[in-house]
């Protein structure tokens, strides 16, 4: 199937012989080659619908390719990798959306998954070629059952159930909903100090939106804010490169009650010309590479000192390469009051990354977070350390799920902050 793929992409488009090659090793490689395949039939049909661009492709898959191979030559070093009847049913699981753990004797080690971020930090240092790649990705392999939800911001009943779970003690990686409220919680947090300031506006960016549900937890908890005496002037951006999730995020924003009670019009933006990108009293979801939408925008534009920005992301911070990080921590940096707060996976040390996502498609094209915190600190942000303190608004029960950061529970939340209204909007407290 995948030597029937690879023909039909040089006849979809223009492929140089040397990433022809390299694809084609990919195909022959035991464990990674039927997710290649797909990746190629899914790139197909997204260069015909003109959902990808064909100059990104062909490094995006010769990249990916190059991945697969190291990935599965390091594993296929270790002592009982998967093979026959074992093998074929996880590739189907993947294939499925299905989530099935294997056997712990065939999991990846800690150090084979620290060598896939690693590598993928090191090769996908190119955002445009890492964003078709992530299109790629996500359009090919990932069902609604494996994204957290963008349930309606007006219902409460989704974090006071999220709070019950969690008072019970899990190992497992922090699921995509615990940061989310994480988030949201913290937001609104801001959203209060600033309410409390005579001119204060709130500027939020969300990066790598998805469905939305990272916008649907801030919009729920800012809405529910209580006690307050002013609603502050309030801009919400959301930035999406896949052409499904975008799609899904779009219909989410128009359709809910919450967004709509807290008169946030809808606006949306897929041009390539330069953008107002945050606009006051408006929701704007903007589709494309989130390095390239910001590039093109004036960020600065307009900007008052008591103004606060909040740049937030679950879970599509792993999809940047340290180069793409730096280079938004650059951009952001001359606003008087930055904010980010970023839910995520560092290393693919996660019980469900070794025994799942690292022997999938998604751990060697996994570029992490292992080196995020020091890259705050050479920009000059404050990086907040949640086993010793919180920002007030975030339930404790939340902090002490995301806040340590090691090889078996690898989920963690990154608070980083530059300013002095930043500083105490956060008004960081002792952790317990």
């Amino acid at each position: 199937m995948g030597v029937e793929a690879l023909k039909l992409l040089g006849q979809a488009i223009h492929l140089d012989p040397d990433i022809r090659r390299e694809i084609k090793d990919g195909l022959d490689t035991p464990t990674y080659s039927p997710y290649l395949a797909e990746m190629l039939r899914y790139t197909i049909e997204g260069v015909q619908n003109g959902i990808l661009k064909s100059e990104l492709v062909e490094p995006a898959l010769g990249n990916a390719a190059r991945l697969f191979v190291l990935a599965d030559w390091d594993y296929r070093k270790g002592q009982k990798p998967l093979s026959g009847e074992a093998l074929a049913r996880h590739q189907a699981n993947v294939l499925a959306g299905k989530i099935e753990l294997v056997s712990p004797e065939a999991t990846t080690t800690d150090e084979q998954g620290i060598r896939q971020v690693e590598t993928a930090d090191s090769f996908l240092s190119n955002q445009g070629i890492q964003a078709t790649l992530a299109a790629i990705n996500y359009g090919a392999f990932f069902r609604p059952q494996t994204m957290a939800s963008a349930t309606r911001t007006l219902d409460r009943r989704a974090i006071d159930k999220l709070l019950a779970i969690v008072d019970s003690t899990q190992e497992a990686m922090p699921h995509l909903s615990v940061s989310n409220w994480a988030i949201g919680q913290t937001v609104a947090g801001i959203y209060r100090y600033v309410a409390e300031l005579p001119f204060g506006r709130l500027r939020i960016f969300d990066i790598g939106s998805g469905h939305g549900a990272t916008i649907a937890a801030t919009t729920s908890s800012i809405h529910n804010s209580d006690g307050i005496n002013r609603r502050p002037e309030l801009s919400i951006t959301g930035l999406e490169t896949t052409p499904e999730f975008y799609q899904e995020l779009t219909g989410f924003v128009r359709r809910d009650e919450g967004i709509a009670a807290l008169n946030l019009k809808p606006v949306e933006d897929v041009g390539e010309s330069e953008l107002e990108i945050s606009r006051f009293s408006a929701l704007t979801t903007v589709r494309g590479d989130a390095l390239n939408s910001l590039q093109r925008s004036n960020l600065s534009s307009g900007v008052e000192d008591s103004d606060i920005t909040v740049i937030t992301a679950n879970y599509s911070w792993h999809r940047f390469s340290g180069h793409a990080k730096a280079a938004i921590m650059r951009m952001f940096h001359p606003l008087p009051n930055t904010i980010f707060i970023i839910g995520d996976l560092a290393q693919n040390t996660s019980v469900i990354n070794r025994r799942y996502f690292n022997l999938g498609v998604n751990g060697p094209l996994n570029c992490g977070n292992r080196h995020l915190s020091h890259q705050f600190g050479n920009f000059g942000y404050e990086v907040v350390d949640l086993d010793r303190e919180r920002p007030s608004a975030l339930d404790p029960r939340l902090t002490k799920r995301i806040s340590y950061d090691n090889t078996h529970n690898d989920g963690h939340l990154w608070i980083a902050y530059w300013g002095r209204l930043a500083s105490e909007a956060l008004h960081l407290v002792p952790a317990v």
